[in-house]
């Protein structure tokens, strides 16, 4: 695979894991949202920086407030 070929299965894959946590958990503690990226990410053998991580489990944590405020 090319690094573009990789780049693009690599966001694919946290994409895919991020959406999976925002229709399971959406709203949930940010440590539990974290800790499900990262078990995803890891099955996905895809590696992001703690703090991406962290990134993504507050936007999904703050879905559920999102949702009450429509």
């Amino acid at each position: 695979m090319t690094n573009a070929s990789e780049d693009a299965a690599k966001a694919e894959a946290v994409e895919t894991v991020k959406q999976g946590a925002e229709s399971h958990l959406s709203g949930a503690d940010p440590a539990t949202v974290e800790q499900h990226l990262k078990d995803g990410l890891a099955g996905a053998d895809v590696d992001l920086p703690d703090e991406k991580v962290r990134e993504m489990a507050e936007e999904v944590h703050s879905e559920k407030d999102a949702q009450i405020q429509e």
